[in-house]
């Protein structure tokens, strides 16, 4: 390939775009906004399911220590009853 075939290819102009219109610059700007929307709600809707585990997760914990916390009282009443009764006879 020759040099006046190389300045003869860089020479050609590419044909120009159309500019857009303004209803396609609008249905793309709000295609896009839409499309952040949904995003965004899907990442919400994520969050929410995330903390209602978290809470039933919590809330079974808790229980657990509640329970402990009845047993270890029930013992130290019962210990007080004891020592009631000891010092007493």
């Amino acid at each position: 390939m020759g040099i006046r075939q190389l300045v003869g290819q860089m020479a050609k102009k590419k044909p120009t775009k159309t500019a857009r219109t303004i209803n396609q610059r609008f249905t793309s700007l709000e295609r896009l906004v839409r499309t952040g929307f949904r995003q965004t709600e899907r990442r919400f809707n994520l969050v929410g399911l995330e903390i209602r585990e978290l809470r039933k997760e919590m809330n079974e914990k808790w229980a657990v220590v509640e329970d402990r916390i009845d047993r270890l009282a029930t013992h130290v009443d019962q210990f007080m009853s004891f020592m009631k009764r000891s010092i007493l006879s």
